[in-house]
């Protein structure tokens, strides 16, 4: 039996996700779960929990700190408690209170280095300078590209996170080269360029779970090169698509970031329609506190436009 959970966990974890979209991973997993628990092993049990929300990424119904308080205490293996820690220090700056600068974002942690956890906590700070815009600062600070990380990445954190180091990668670096020199501007050139590639590689194994992304990439490495026309078509493109991808956690940044293109170039009356519709997506994850960030940004904005 605890051969079938670990044969179940490894293959819906590592394997299923990039070839299959997330929900039948997260399906998986749940059986996993439910299997390990009846031949009592608690261990991969926690472990298939862990995944499982990991791959959905829901902040519903895990947006109180209580509740995460209690499912902490539930798990009695310290371990999974570590996750629990990041979860409750992070969540909350999704949930009830928007970061104010990139140092916002930190953690004090009792041990340095690059264990599982350390993964998962930058796979959130990536997510975190990705929504609240904390760019520069995450670009100099190589919080994505770190060279310790990067030789260790396949083989520690699941396919999602791999991909999301890579796409909220992108983002932060095509915002960064939007305004910068020329030599940042190759430089995020080169990496865009990269990343680009291998989401197009991931889109062509499982689109549902990775094709919405590939085509917002290109719609920002469009914009960047100052390809306007075929930005927009992209952008509309990447929205259509991301009706099907079953991601909660993209839907508010996407149509976030699409309505800055068209706000950035003039087009205000379809720019504040799409950021309705972003902050919608962001309460439907239960991103409240992004949400209401945005409400406060667009009254300012209106204010400054009397």
């Amino acid at each position: 039996m605890n051969i079938i959970v670990k044969i179940k966990h490894i293959y819906a974890s590592f394997i299923l996700p990039w070839h299959m979209p997330y929900r039948s991973s997260c399906e998986l997993l749940h059986d996993t779960s439910q299997l390990a628990k009846k031949s009592a092993d608690y261990y991969f049990g926690s472990f298939a929990d862990g995944n499982y929300l990991l791959l959905r990424f829901y902040l519903y119904p895990l947006c109180q700190s209580k509740d995460l308080e209690a499912q902490k205490a539930q798990t009695k293996i310290p371990v999974m408690e570590e996750f629990y820690d990041i979860r409750l220090f992070y969540f909350p700056l999704l949930t009830q209170s928007a970061p104010d600068t990139y140092a916002d974002i930190h953690r004090q942690r009792q041990e340095e280095g690059y264990s599982t956890h350390a993964f998962y906590e930058l796979f959130l700070k990536c997510t975190l300078c990705a929504i609240y815009g904390f760019n520069e600062a995450a670009y100099q600070d190589r919080l994505f590209e770190d060279p310790r990380l990067l030789g260790k990445v396949m083989t520690n954190i699941l396919p999602m996170q791999i991909s999301d180091l890579q796409f909220f990668g992108s983002l932060i670096t095509f915002d960064v080269c939007r305004s910068g020199g020329i030599l940042k501007k190759i430089k995020g050139l080169m990496y865009q360029w990269k990343a680009i590639k291998k989401m197009k590689y991931w889109s062509n194994n499982c689109k549902a779970n990775f094709y919405h992304r590939y085509i917002l990439m290109k719609a920002e490495w469009c914009q960047n090169m100052g390809l306007n026309r075929y930005a927009r078509h992209y952008y509309e493109v990447a929205l259509n698509e991301l009706k099907t991808s079953e991601i909660m956690m993209d839907v508010g940044l996407f149509y976030e970031r699409v309505a800055q293109f068209y706000l950035r170039n003039g087009d205000r009356q379809k720019g504040q329609g799409y950021m309705q519709q972003a902050i919608e997506g962001y309460r439907a994850w239960g991103a409240k506190a992004k949400a209401d960030q945005l409400i406060r940004k667009g009254a300012h904005q209106a204010d400054e436009a009397r």
